[in-house]
């Protein structure tokens, strides 16, 4: 793991899917479904491989993967059938990771702050948060359309620090990919790898700050580097 002693931590940037909600399992099997709908099979490589990454350089990867296949089709299809069992489901609280509304409260009461910063549809966003009852959780929202590039570059993280007033420096960044944590650790920050659809590699070990077992011990981590 990295060997950044980190001084203080005043803010939390939370990546959503996969992180806060369980969402990155149910958009893989989106896209399996879509893919199979239109005669083909979808890698599970790829998919690892795209986890958080920005459509310009998923788009490419995925001409590379399926020559031939229409990558705006299938995601067109993925979105459907995502939201669709998203939509389904009886109570989308469910959907949450252990923990995330009780976490959120030990920030606030410890007057640190917080924000999301997705790769995802601002709108898309905020209806799954709506839906899991946590979108009044964070005053500062941040997606892929605010800045010109996507993860693993860092101009998401760091505009989301910008926009909380925080020094990037005391930042700790939730992620479950790889290319998140990559931004992270571009961005100076200190990345903290939540494991959902994507194994643990050396990669990660050599850039995350922890790599926790699951989100309910962020309090642990900050209070241990506070003090």
């Amino acid at each position: 793991m990295s060997d950044m002693t980190p001084k203080k931590v005043s803010a939390v940037i939370f990546d959503v899917d996969g992180t806060l909600i369980n969402t990155e399992r149910v958009y893989m099997e989106g896209w399996r479904q879509s893919a199979i709908r239109q005669g083909f099979r979808m890698d599970e490589g790829y998919l690892l491989k795209t986890r958080a990454m920005d459509a310009v350089t998923a788009k490419r990867l995925f001409a590379e993967y399926y020559p031939g296949q229409s990558y705006e089709k299938t995601r067109e299809y993925r979105v459907e059938i995502a939201e669709k069992m998203i939509s389904d489901c009886e109570d989308p609280r469910t959907l949450l990771k252990p923990g995330v509304p009780e976490i959120l409260s030990w920030l606030d009461d410890h007057g640190i702050k917080k924000a999301f910063a997705t790769g995802s549809d601002l709108s898309v966003t905020v209806s799954h948060l709506t839906k899991t009852g946590l979108i009044d959780r964070f005053p500062v929202r941040v997606t892929i359309a605010d800045v010109k590039r996507g993860k693993p570059f860092p101009d998401m993280f760091l505009y989301t620090a910008e926009k909380l007033g925080a020094d990037p420096a005391e930042c700790i960044v939730c992620e479950d990919s790889i290319s998140g944590i990559e931004a992270a650790h571009a961005a100076g920050m200190i990345p903290v790898f939540i494991e959902d659809c994507v194994p643990v590699n050396d990669h990660v070990r050599e850039l995350a700050y922890r790599i926790p077992k699951t989100l309910e011990e962020l309090p642990v981590i900050i209070t241990e580097i506070n003090g």
